[in-house]
């Protein structure tokens, strides 16, 4: 791996994008800054400072790029808002703000024109050129939007998943649930659609895994159960395959029910993923700060996006630099360990 490596941001990275086309990257972090990236040579497009929050802890819970490439919407956990930018200037066109914090956000219209967030108990559509949300759909107790913790968008039908106590879908033109997807799951952290629009894929507590096949109607396509429950993202990988953000990257295959390692490079715990709709990469981001770029065959490092060192990193009375995250990291050197036992002693078996 080249050295020095610098970070891209000050603590966590906890969210990432991709444009369309694969030639942009944004990466957004605890720090409360947004970067734009040239995915292929890694220099810095924008630096944009919008939220703000408590210093060291996850500000931006999630990022999403218009379809167009026009578009990029920030969700800000600590300030409670949806800002919107112009990614060709790195203008703030509008912010959208919220009553609490916003944990997913995401275009649903190819020109970008229309959004969806999420917060607690209730989903807001939102048109740009407007200062209110267009609707507000609040849920009851025990109905969806129901304690929601984060939303996916499939980019090609722009059908809304959203997780929380339990999955549903949701059409964003009429603003109606289509349907119920798991109901009897307790809580769903982490959702994710095929590039195809084809398929989703949800993570529970403790590790749960489920796939769900829309073109059978939402039926079940698959399930499994994650050998390590700090499974922070996911995305889909190659062919079948799904990849996870955990101590390691780790590689799902629901048809076999293996799983493996595709790196284990990392002094820090990846937190979160992207991958463009074409291309065989992937960018992970790390607890520590990193964004790296892998290749989805071999797991090899591609490249790293980091231009300075940010001046708000703390440091220990003996200069060490302190993450917001600085227990898990003194952790997770040991459970990496025994995760790569237990997926040697499953490949051994």
């Amino acid at each position: 791996m080249p050295s020095p490596e610098v970070p891209a941001h000050d603590g966590r990275v906890s969210a990432l994008a991709f444009t369309t086309d694969g030639r942009l990257l944004v990466s957004g972090g605890a720090d409360g800054r947004l970067r734009v990236w040239d995915a292929s040579t890694g220099d810095e497009v924008h630096h944009l400072d919008g939220h703000r929050g408590e210093p060291g802890f996850e500000t931006i819970s999630d990022l999403a790029i218009s379809p167009d490439g026009r578009w990029l919407a920030s969700a800000g956990w600590h300030d409670r808002t949806v800002q919107v930018w112009e990614l060709a200037t790195g203008r703030l066109v509008r912010t959208f703000e919220h009553a609490s914090p916003v944990s997913g956000v995401g275009f649903v219209r190819h020109d970008g024109g229309s959004l969806v967030s999420c917060e607690e108990n209730r989903l807001s559509f939102w048109n740009i050129d407007a200062e209110e949300a267009v609707a507000v759909v609040a849920g009851a107790e025990g109905r969806p939007p129901n304690a929601v913790r984060c939303l996916g968008i499939a980019s090609v039908h722009y059908t809304v998943a959203v997780a929380g106590k339990g999955l549903c879908l949701w059409v964003p033109r009429t603003r109606q649930m289509q349907r119920v997807l798991a109901r009897e799951w307790p809580s769903v952290d982490v959702v994710a659609w095929s590039v195809d629009g084809r398929m989703l894929a949800a993570m529970g507590e403790g590790g749960r895994l489920g796939i769900w096949d829309l073109l059978s109607g939402g039926q079940p396509a698959g399930k499994g159960q994650a050998p390590t429950p700090r499974v922070r993202d996911m995305v889909q990988g190659l062919g079948p395959e799904w990849v996870l953000a955990s101590e390691v990257i780790l590689v799902w295959n629901p048809t076999n029910g293996a799983f493996r390692a595709l790196s284990t490079a990392w002094e820090a715990q990846a937190a979160c993923l992207a991958r463009p709709r074409d291309g065989s990469f992937l960018a992970a981001g790390t607890e520590d700060g990193h964004v790296r770029l892998l290749d989805l065959h071999t797991g090899r490092h591609l490249r790293s996006f980091g231009t300075e060192m940010p001046e708000a990193r703390r440091r220990a009375p003996d200069g060490r630099i302190l993450l917001e995250d600085d227990w898990r990291m003194e952790n997770l050197k040991k459970t990496r360990t025994d995760l790569l036992e237990t997926l040697g002693a499953r490949s051994g078996s």
